[in-house]
């Protein structure tokens, strides 16, 4: 799975890299639960989308139930610090990109310390 989500990160960064005034936005789960109202709102701003706060109050309650995975904060990072080996190959995988800053989608421990990071 940290292949996959690394190379899905580094597709969308060479993407806008390449498109005038692109900026992605990086939305953490974390962050969207803590105040799902709020980082909703703070989206549409962002996406220059502008509705009331009534427009928004209406489009959060008809949102339907239905989930197909339930997001768990920290489930990931378990599954690495439980098996050592995996850390490991993540480690290797994470210097094969020591320019990118990679901050955005993995913890510190993890994140490359290079002079260069922060340049994608």
């Amino acid at each position: 799975m940290a292949p996959w989500y690394i190379s899905f990160y580094l597709s969308w960064l060479e993407g806008t890299a390449h498109v005038r005034n692109a900026k992605p936005i990086w939305l953490t789960y974390e962050s969207f639960f803590a105040n799902p109202r709020r980082e909703f709102a703070s989206l549409l701003d962002r996406l220059d989308l502008h509705y009331g706060d009534d427009d928004i109050e209406s489009a959060w309650h008809a949102r339907t139930p239905d989930r197909f995975n339930v997001g768990v904060v920290g489930r990931g990072k378990a599954a690495f610090e439980a098996d050592p080996g995996a850390t490991q190959a993540l480690e290797r995988l994470v210097r094969l990109y020591p320019t990118v800053d990679l901050s955005p989608i993995l913890s510190a421990p993890l994140v490359p310390a290079s002079p260069e990071a922060g340049s994608a």
